[in-house]
């Protein structure tokens, strides 16, 4: 969501949906505003890498990119249990 206010257009919607399951926490964000030009290119460690690293450390995974329709789309999956990397 701060990536969405901070890089998105007055009067841009974002939707969140969190599911859970007994193996998976999932967490999909998703906007209808337009691409950044680099979304990659953060030379402070934070951004999309930034939250792939944190995905990571609990054994889990994230995707980020545009949307075939446009926007912006953002897809974490945390797994639980014996999957993980770490537990909390």
């Amino acid at each position: 969501m701060t990536n969405t206010l901070k890089h998105t257009p007055t009067g841009t919607h974002a939707k969140v949906r969190v599911s859970c399951s007994a193996e998976t926490v999932a967490v999909d964000v998703t906007d209808d505003g337009p691409c950044p030009p680099h979304p990659e290119a953060t030379p402070s460690g934070h951004g999309i890498p930034g939250m792939r690293e944190r995905a990571a450390a609990y054994g889990g995974t994230l995707r980020a990119g545009p949307l075939p329709g446009g926007g912006w789309g953002v897809r974490t999956r945390l797994f639980l249990g014996s999957g993980g990397a770490a537990t909390a």
